[in-house]
């Protein structure tokens, strides 16, 4: 068998390169690319279409609530109506989220095969991208719901305990310098965490018989002897998420948007979170590969097997 070497894989540089790039030189990315723009787009304009009439009524119900008399028969139907609306914005919002989740899993399963394609170096076709995606979207779209329960749970937690901890060295200047010490540890703990359940996502997608909590643990071990590499990528993904939030903030905040230029600013805001979303799952994927580098496990190319040639020993940590 041929010996199968990864040289664009060995550093984070080249997998954050190799992630840029290849949308550029494949033509099914732009399709993908201007799909999930599309769904997502259709998406969160069919949410606000749908939630900005209740929405504007809740906030003319609070404003008279205020004028009205507790013991007044137009207050209990004012609260009667407000109750209305609630219920009606909670099943809006409810098939809002299972919708998206489903989208979202089916659009992370395809991309991610067209993505492993072309890294394996295998030219993708419409119908071979369609075959693997109904065969893996369900072991995905478990997978990145134990992620969220996951994520949720262990971010609640480290939010506790800063926060916690953070209130009591409140009149202490050794407790607050602890405490931020503690905050990075949470941190940078988060990001390691978040690096495997993003990586878990790719093992589920593209190993088949590996889903849910199996597959959370398989890309634990994947990412040993990586786990530097790992967390910069997740650091620089946080990073970005972040400038662009600042961005979109800071463009509402001072300059003053009319309501046509509002649409405008969440279209574009979606759309850059969207391209992002794409770099990410690129960049994890990409990581995926380099992982099974790192431990010598084979890679499908072109219709033939060969086996990753490691140039480190799997506890090396990788920057």
């Amino acid at each position: 068998m041929a010996v199968f070497s990864y040289p664009k894989h060995s550093s984070t540089i080249n997998i954050l390169w190799q992630s840029l790039t290849i949308f550029i030189k494949n033509p099914w990315s732009f399709l993908f690319t201007l799909l999930t723009l599309s769904s997502t787009f259709i998406l969160c304009l069919s949410n606000y279409l749908s939630t900005n009439t209740i929405l504007t009524s809740l906030s003319h119900n609070y404003i008279t609530f205020s004028k009205l008399n507790p013991k007044s028969p137009e207050f209990g139907k004012l609260f009667d109506a407000t109750l209305q609306n609630l219920r009606e914005l909670t099943i809006i919002e409810s098939i809002f989220i299972v919708a998206s989740f489903i989208v979202s899993s089916l659009l992370t399963t395809s991309i991610i095969h067209m993505i492993s394609m072309v890294y394996t170096e295998k030219q993708p076709t419409l119908q071979e991208l369609v075959c693997r995606t109904k065969k893996s979207w369900k072991p995905t779209m478990i997978t990145i719901l134990y992620v969220a329960i996951l994520s949720l749970t262990c971010g609640t937690l480290l939010l506790f305990l800063v926060g916690g901890f953070g209130l009591i060295s409140v009149t202490s200047v050794a407790f607050g310098a602890a405490s931020a010490v503690l905050a990075l540890m949470a941190l940078l703990l988060h990001l390691y965490l978040g690096m495997i359940w993003a990586t878990s996502v790719a093992v589920a997608v593209l190993e088949e018989g590996c889903q849910g909590l199996a597959a959370v643990v398989r890309a634990a071990d994947l990412i040993r002897g990586r786990r530097r590499q790992g967390v910069l990528i997740a650091l620089l993904m946080l990073v970005i998420f972040c400038a662009v939030g600042v961005a979109h903030a800071h463009v509402l905040s001072h300059c003053h948007p009319s309501a046509m230029e509002k649409i405008w600013i969440e279209i574009i805001h979606i759309a850059v979170l969207s391209v992002v979303q794409l770099f990410m799952l690129a960049a994890c994927t990409a990581f995926y590969y380099a992982c099974k580098q790192n431990h010598e496990e084979m890679i499908i190319s072109k219709g033939e097997v060969y086996y990753g040639l490691r140039t480190d020993t799997v506890d090396e940590e990788k920057a």
